[in-house]
């Protein structure tokens, strides 16, 4: 707002100026007043002065007006005038007032100002913290994802352990019938062979001191029952019947029954090697077993029967 002195506020009236009467109707009047002797032209003489007196009072009206009104306008622009130094003066005393309500009111702001920089700071602690925890709990999921990987691996080892387990399960007891299939055949065989009559006088080239004999089976036997391994997929038990030619003693189990059970769990474990195979090859035996990895020895003097003469010579 603009401040308006009243002091610089110039009121100008314009004022006319009233035209002075001619030097030609001086004279005239002093003509009429000396002469006294022209009536006409005293008379047009007085009427132009009326005229023109008249023009001066119709000018002098109308300068009259526009004083008037130069007056009024310049009365309405200082009460304006007035009013606005008044309203200023009224908002200068308002001033100091505004002031300190604005101090005030920045004292508040700049009090939220610092409670939302205590609230931005604790909230970037809790971000922080929230991070370092979220960080923490993602780790964690990452180990129990591989720890699960692992165990669904471990559970599907298992469960291919347990197939192979229960295939070579399967496989071991169609073996064992087998097994005992072959048993029951030698058994029938030894009958057999048993009732045969044993030549009184064999052939003296093959016979041996039975000692010999007896120390070769053990030592043959220990070295195929030392020699068994693990069993492969491929390594199966095979049991092969063999014909015997020439045999000079026959094989007898007295407990058959508990031979075989302990046979039986010994053979779950393990499956046989080559070595027994070519070791029950060349021995001619009438049938072949391949044991598995046990340290079951078979006593091989106890099964052995001896033929009469070599009774003699031995005792």
């Amino acid at each position: 707002m603009t401040e308006i002195n009243p002091h610089s506020l110039d009121l100008k009236i314009e004022v006319p100026e009233i035209p002075s009467e001619p030097a030609d109707a001086q004279v005239e009047v002093i003509d009429v007043e000396s002469t006294q002797t022209d009536w006409f032209a005293l008379a047009q003489s007085l009427r132009q002065q009326n005229q023109h007196l008249h023009k001066t009072i119709v000018h002098l009206e109308q300068a009259l007006s526009d004083a008037q009104q130069n007056l009024q306008i310049q009365t309405r622009r200082f009460r304006s005038a007035e009013s606005l130094i008044s309203q200023q003066s009224e908002e200068l005393n308002q001033t100091p007032e505004k002031i300190e309500r604005l101090e005030s009111e920045l004292e508040s702001f700049q009090q939220t100002i610092q409670q939302q920089q205590s609230v931005i700071n604790h909230l970037s602690a809790q971000l922080e913290k929230t991070q370092g925890q979220l960080a923490y709990l993602e780790r964690e999921c990452a180990l129990l994802q591989e720890d699960q990987t692992g165990k669904t691996h471990q559970l599907l080892t298992v469960e291919k352990h347990m197939r192979e387990l229960q295939t070579r399960l399967h496989r071991q007891q169609r073996y064992t019938l087998q097994y005992k299939s072959a048993l029951e055949q030698l058994s029938e065989n030894e009958t057999n062979s048993s009732a045969k009559v044993i030549p009184l006088i064999p052939k003296t080239a093959s016979i041996q001191p039975w000692t010999n004999v007896e120390q070769e089976i053990e030592a043959q036997t220990h070295k195929t029952m030392n020699a068994w391994v693990e069993p492969t997929s491929n390594d199966e038990p095979k049991i092969e019947t063999v014909a015997t030619s020439d045999t000079n003693f026959a094989i007898v189990e007295p407990n058959i029954e508990d031979s075989l059970d302990e046979f039986f769990a010994k053979l779950e474990d393990s499956e046989p090697i080559l070595q027994a195979q070519e070791f029950n090859q060349q021995k001619n035996l009438s049938f072949s077993i391949t044991p598995s990895n046990s340290t079951w020895k078979k006593t091989a003097s106890k099964s052995v029967d001896l033929p009469t003469f070599l009774r003699e010579q031995s005792s």
